[in-house]
């Protein structure tokens, strides 16, 4: 009698540890750590266009498969869309495209990859294509309403790149 009574005030202690213990431990032992967010810039150009000078560390995601792509991309982290040049509506309408989807941490670099290239810029490639030469002047008066989508500057894109190096 004693020994069930044991074993039964031992077992109940055991639940008791069991049900109380789990809440004292620090959430980040229990759960698997969240990810922090990635910085991630895409060039929305065809491949040969990319291939021949892209933004350092950025990947292509072509237009033409922009929308089946973004279905893989993940809503936490930051996205940059870019294209060749403030000519070029492509990086305004797939960043449009990305915040219709829930997407909230987006911008479009508008300069495109002809204004990275003339600023100096990090880019990767050996440069090319003539678009990368022509100065066109962005007068943002004359540029049609962006949709809400939010723009960056070459030089704010440069800064939040070192940033997320450093992290």
């Amino acid at each position: 009698m004693i020994i069930s009574s044991n074993l039964c005030r031992l077992s109940l202690i055991s639940l008791f540890f069991l049900m109380i213990l789990p809440g004292c431990w620090p959430l980040n032992v229990l759960k698997q750590e969240e990810s922090k967010p990635e910085f991630i810039i895409i060039n929305v150009l065809e491949p040969s266009e990319y291939d021949d000078c892209h933004i350092q560390g950025s990947i292509n995601v072509p237009f033409d498969a922009f929308e089946s792509e973004m279905k893989t991309l993940s809503k936490s982290n930051h996205y940059v869309i870019y294209c060749s040049d403030y000519m070029c509506m492509s990086s305004g309408y797939c960043a449009q495209l990305l915040q219709k989807n829930k997407f909230n941490h987006v911008w479009a670099y508008e300069g495109g990859m002809a204004e990275w290239y003339q600023k100096g810029y990090p880019y990767q490639g050996p440069a090319h294509m003539e678009y990368l030469k022509n100065v066109t002047e962005y007068n943002p008066d004359e540029s049609e309403e962006n949709n809400g989508v939010k723009s960056i500057t070459a030089e704010d894109l440069l800064k939040k790149m070192k940033e997320y190096q450093q992290k």
